[in-house]
């Protein structure tokens, strides 16, 4: 097996680690927390809604039990708008911005050390 094959499963299997200690082992709530995470980086605002029209990731039934399964793990929270209380904005906590935090870590790590083999090799 290539070098490169074993390095892309080493850093799959810390990812899940990583996962696994944040008690993330769905991938459905692992993408809905990354569409959320990726929202909150960009500083734009995310809603329940939002979340609920991601149908390519479940269904909406689906998607909402996984938001609660979220809120439950603490990795986000959800808000009331102060204008209308039907709406409610997600945000990560801190917690799912240490989860954010690790996973880039190890993926900066991970280049580092691929530039590295690169530079050794030369």
């Amino acid at each position: 097996m290539s070098l490169d094959l074993h390095k892309y499963l080493h850093f799959a299997s810390a990812v899940e680690r990583i996962n696994i200690r944040y008690r993330l082992t769905d991938d459905k709530l692992i993408k809905i927390l990354q569409s959320i995470l990726l929202a909150y980086t960009q500083g734009a605002p995310i809603q329940v809604l939002d979340v609920l029209l991601l149908r390519h990731i479940a269904s909406t039934a689906t998607l909402h039990s996984s938001l609660k399964g979220l809120i439950a793990l603490k990795l986000i929270k959800a808000e009331a708008c102060p204008k209308d209380a039907r709406r409610k904005y997600l945000t990560p906590t801190k917690l799912g911005i240490s989860w954010l935090e690790e996973c880039t870590a190890l993926l900066c790590s991970a280049h580092k050390t691929n530039l590295t083999l690169k530079n050794n090799k030369v």
